[in-house]
């Protein structure tokens, strides 16, 4: 099985970047607000990426490559 890490520390605000989620040719990430409150809108640092579908991952490496801050490591 895949595993993948996604460093919070690296990736302080991914919907700013957003290149991991939209690089990767299987979809594996998803972007989903820590904290909602109802009638706010969640700020881009609110946001944590995760690898939700890790098991469409064909370990490419694109994500890994294309990541700016290296916050991304795969490992098959």
């Amino acid at each position: 099985m895949v595993e993948i890490k996604i460093s919070r520390e690296k990736c302080p605000s991914p919907l700013d970047c957003a290149i991991c989620l939209r690089i990767c040719p299987t979809a594996v990430f998803y972007a989903y607000p820590e904290k909602m409150e109802q009638f706010r809108e969640t700020p881009s640092q609110g946001y944590v990426v995760i690898p939700r579908f890790k098991l469409l991952c064909t370990v490419c490496n694109e994500c890994v490559k294309s990541c700016p801050n290296g916050a991304i490591e795969v490992k098959a």
